[in-house]
């Protein structure tokens, strides 16, 4: 009777390769997506997180910043109304207790905006990579 799983090993074990076609891909991915567009998404996810925002005060305080470097792009959404050391965009969004012990339920108001710019960014990539392939 013949061992297979010595014989599966042996094969297993003379696997060559490396990543090289992978990171080729990923770093053109880099440098075909147009930061432009990305900016668009960008400000078009600020209107819209204004828009869902409850409060002006908290509404008003929204921001981006986008890093671009040779081996990332990084897009980072901003709230910049703190209260006490608290972001209060974070508060009214997944909800707090007041002093009194009840709690306020939250808002649920950011991650529609955010998962949507996510969604438009990675169609936006994949149809710029299908155009390079």
């Amino acid at each position: 009777m013949q061992n297979y799983d010595a014989k599966f090993y042996a094969y297993g074990s003379r696997v060559k390769g490396n990543f090289n076609k992978t990171k080729a891909y990923f770093n053109k991915a880099l440098n075909v997506f147009d930061t432009n567009k990305l900016i668009k998404i960008a400000d078009n996810t600020i209107n819209e997180l204004k828009k869902a925002t409850p409060y002006d005060s908290i509404a008003k305080s929204w921001s981006y910043e986008l890093e671009v470097t040779k081996k990332t792009i990084s897009l980072t959404f901003n709230n910049s109304e703190i209260q006490n050391g608290v972001n209060l965009a974070i508060l009214t969004n997944y909800g707090y207790a007041t002093k009194e012990g009840r709690w306020v339920a939250g808002k649920h108001y950011i991650e529609k905006p955010i998962i949507d710019a996510y969604n438009k960014i990675l169609k936006e990539t994949w149809e710029e990579l299908k155009a390079y392939e």
